[in-house]
């Protein structure tokens, strides 16, 4: 555990996913509540190929895993440690994180409070890991699951929640140990914290109460003890992936309700390399992020209604690179138990059946187009835009609720800003993580966007230097480079002199990054409520052109509109077969839900 967590980012993207390229080559939909054999095979009919089996704490449900065998759908197998990854969040145990702030409140002074339970960074909490998943294995893995589930809303806390874990003794013992890596000597730390540690035993982090009250600008120790967090947490779920890939080397990995990015150890630069497969509730980008660090990441989203918006964000979600979803079923209104189809699974069916076809695999099949343009998703920046907010305000940063943390910030605002401007231009983007940045701006990007980059690493400043002396050209809103990596405030901000647009198109412009697509209107104006994504499948192009939601819900009727290219494809529209014929000009009409996929060869 120690050598794991001690070189984790290291290890984290350098390691390759055990599973077979072809084993997720299609859309799967998956059924989370239990239904009968009978009811089971009805919903096959629809496109609902596999279903959830309890293993909860390593206990295998065998009334239910009989029953799913007999049905003859697709295993996959649900919570077999969300004791180790969800402890505040499991159903049974609820409270637990409530009386956690509640003893906060009477005593901030109490340490408790602040040691998790089980420690991520405890050796005898991953042999209990290691064995169970080896023991899950070893009795499902005839069944071959679609894949096997860590823990169900994972989190540090409890989720996305911001809360000082771990100062635990194992925690803090891996903490320091981390340190030694990332610092060359102890002198190295004192100075860059502004402490004077005698020994590295003595080493404690700024927890966030501390942070906020110091006014010197330097929340180093801060800094770093969130950076350790998150490289605990995405450490532990890497041992879990590397004991199921060590019991079979087919299985995927995976955990559940993945969060936005932000707190709870929702820092996908090091949670995209640590499983797998991720089921993601979409917010700030995270699929995009998640997957521009790791393509070969499996993501898959959960249902929750039939709606038309539902359905929208189902496809706009595969266009984002969903290979399946998992149906939450709360009303149990899909299938009576002997096979009769109810109101939902008639609503659904379908677009289920949509999904399940040939487009979806289409694309599944295909690659990103290469981008121009890659966007600094920076955790350190969102960190201490957060923590400076809190300096402002009056209320306790730990009586705030998972839901403040997901409000937009003007950190998510800027990179949202960047990321749908891009994608209502039909220009690809990719995301680079800060020590993706340090090490240099790949070669095919001509524009790099740095959304409130409050925080920039010396090796961060020198890639970018070096970027735009090669012609490369930097967007940047706000001050970028204020602090340095580890959050010390610099005397002055990093990237002065380094030639800086403001706004996207002017600095697209600058780049010389043109659309290869333009979508208009039937009079020739720019259309502002599509989006265009792109894939490359050797020599063939293929565009996702999908309407945005009008607001919250699905716009009222058709739209029109004319894709513009640079120069003359054959174009054939896939969802309904329709040959558009050769040319540079493709009229297409555009339906509120169902996105047009677009073959251009």
């Amino acid at each position: 555990m120690i050598r794991l967590l001690t070189g984790c980012l290291c290890a984290l993207l350098l390691a390759p996913a055990a599973w077979a390229e072809g084993a997720w080559d299609a859309y799967h939909i998956a059924m989370w509540q239990p239904h009968t054999p009978r009811a089971m095979r009805a919903l096959q009919g629809i496109g609902i190929d596999a279903a959830m089996l309890f293993a909860k704490s390593g206990v295998i449900d065998a009334d239910r895993a009989a029953a799913l065998r007999l049905a003859g759908s697709r295993i996959y197998l649900e919570n077999i440690a969300t004791d180790i990854f969800s402890p505040y969040h499991m159903a049974s145990s609820s409270a637990r994180f409530t009386a956690v702030r509640a003893a906060y409140a009477r005593n901030p002074a109490d340490p408790s409070v602040f040691m998790r339970d089980p420690s991520l960074a405890d050796p005898a909490t991953m042999h209990i890991l290691q064995a169970r998943l080896a023991d899950v294995v070893a009795r499902m893995r005839d069944d071959r699951p679609l894949f096997y589930n860590l823990g169900d809303e994972t989190g540090i806390a409890e989720t996305g929640w911001a809360w000082d874990f771990d100062i635990s003794p194992p925690a803090l013992a891996d903490f320091r140990r981390w340190l030694q890596v990332h610092y060359t000597s102890l002198a190295a730390l004192n100075a860059q914290w502004g402490s004077d540690f005698a020994s590295w035993e003595a080493v404690q982090p700024i927890l966030t109460d501390a942070a906020i009250a110091r006014a010197d600008g330097n929340v180093s120790g801060w800094g770093d003890f969130k950076q350790w967090s998150d490289d605990a947490f995405a450490t532990a779920l890497r041992t879990g992936t590397d004991a199921l890939h060590a019991a079979d080397p087919q299985a995927i990995s995976a955990i559940e309700g993945a969060q936005i990015p932000g707190w709870g150890g929702y820092d996908f630069a090091r949670l995209a390399q640590a499983v797998d497969l991720m089921e993601i509730y979409e917010y700030g980008h995270n699929i995009e992020i998640a997957r521009a660090i790791n393509p070969r990441l499996i993501v898959i989203t959960t249902s929750f209604d039939a709606s038309p918006e539902e359905h929208h964000r189902l496809w706009h979600e595969v266009l984002l690179g969903a290979r399946g979803h998992v149906i939450w079923d709360g009303e149990d209104n899909f299938a009576s138990p002997e096979g009769v189809l109810q109101s939902r699974a008639l609503a659904d069916g379908p677009t289920y059946r949509a999904l399940r076809g040939p487009v979806p695999a289409r694309i599944i099949a295909s690659q990103p187009m290469q981008a121009q343009v890659a966007i600094l998703a920076s955790m350190p920046s969102y960190r201490i835009e957060w923590l400076l907010a809190r300096k402002v305000e009056t209320t306790s940063w730990t009586k705030r609720s998972v839901d403040d943390d997901y409000a937009d910030t003007p950190w998510r605002v800027a990179l949202d800003r960047a990321a749908s401007g891009l994608a209502h231009l039909g220009i690809p983007a990719t995301y680079l993580s800060p020590e993706m940045l340090a090490q240099g701006v790949p070669e095919t990007i001509r524009l790099l966007i740095l959304p409130r980059a409050l925080a920039l690493s010396d090796a961060e400043v020198a890639a970018i230097r070096q970027f735009v002396a090669r012609g490369g050209v930097v967007q940047a809103d706000g001050v970028a480079g204020m602090f340095d990596g580890h959050l010390r405030r610099r005397v002055q901000p990093a990237l002065l002199g380094v030639a800086q647009e403001t706004a996207l198109t002017p600095a697209l412009a600058k780049a010389g990054v043109v659309p290869m697509i333009t979508v208009r209107d039937a009079s020739g104006h720019p259309v502002r409520d599509v989006t265009v994504r792109l894939w490359r499948q050797g020599d063939v192009v293929l565009a996702g052109v999908q309407r945005d939601l009008d607001g919250k819900h699905v716009a009222s009727g058709s739209e029109r509109v004319v894709l513009t290219l640079g120069q003359a494809k054959q174009g054939t529209e896939l969802q309904q077969a329709l040959d558009l014929g050769r040319g540079m000009h493709f009229s297409l009409t555009l339906d509120p839900v169902i996105p047009a996929v677009v073959e251009l060869r």
